[in-house]
């Protein structure tokens, strides 16, 4: 992980007085979606990460739209 790696990113990290902008996609630049685990997988290249989600098996689709 890019913030335990690196002493001067955390530092940085540690003087932010909110994280709330990071729970969004800065520069998403690839989606792939596995089948056979049903996870998405979305590539963040701005903050160096891969945000991954898994589908729910038990999911149902709605019967009408309100």
């Amino acid at each position: 992980m890019t913030v335990v790696a690196n002493a001067d990113y955390l530092k940085r990290r540690r003087e932010v007085p909110t994280t709330e902008s990071e729970w969004r996609f800065a520069l998403p630049t690839d989606v792939h979606f596995d089948e056979t685990s049903g996870r998405l997988v979305v590539l963040d290249a701005q903050r160096s990460r891969l945000q991954i989600y898994n589908k729910m098996d038990n999911y149902l689709v709605p019967q009408m739209n309100l």
